[in-house]
């Protein structure tokens, strides 16, 4: 009782906790931003960023949103949703242009940008239903997963990631 008084405990502790039911990110700029090319290469680099923790965590996502925050604070989003969830960037990053002009009617400079994934589905279970299309994509996503995640700076970038 004495160890138990002074927290003192080498029980191992169970945590339980559910499954994420959405993936997302969103930036705040230091000043507004009102160059689409910009914003648009933003976007995709949140997808890059989200996309390592969907496979992680063995899910696929079919639903992307697209936020943007104008200076007065007002909001306003698009989404779409694939025919089939997945856990690759590619088909996602042709809905960021279009997702981008559906949401920002007003073209006035940004305040933020948010990129969310929603449709959250068990990436096993649709392998199962689907069979193993996509497997090449797959390993070599893993595989810069991987080197990615060994440095403090991205190892391995895309083009829209330089500028």
């Amino acid at each position: 009782m004495l160890a138990m008084a002074r927290g003192e405990d080498d029980r191992p502790v169970h945590t339980d906790h559910e499954d994420a039911k959405s993936y997302s990110t969103q930036e705040t700029f230091g000043e507004d931003i009102g160059d689409f090319a910009e914003i648009e290469r933003i976007a995709k680099r949140m997808i890059d960023e989200l996309m390592p923790a969907i496979r992680a965590d063995g899910k696929r996502v079919r639903t992307m949103t697209v936020k943007v925050r104008y200076p007065r604070m007002e909001n306003s989003t698009a989404g779409r949703s694939l025919a089939e969830a997945t856990d690759l960037e590619e088909p996602f990053y042709a809905l960021v242009g279009p997702l981008l002009k559906a949401a920002w009617t007003q073209r006035k400079s940004l305040r933020l940008v948010s990129v969310r994934f929603s449709s959250v589905e068990d990436k096993a279970a649709q392998l199962e239903m689907f069979g193993q299309t996509d497997e090449k994509k797959r390993r070599l996503a893993a595989v810069l997963d991987k080197l990615n995640a060994k440095g403090k700076a991205t190892i391995v970038q895309r083009g829209h990631q330089i500028h």
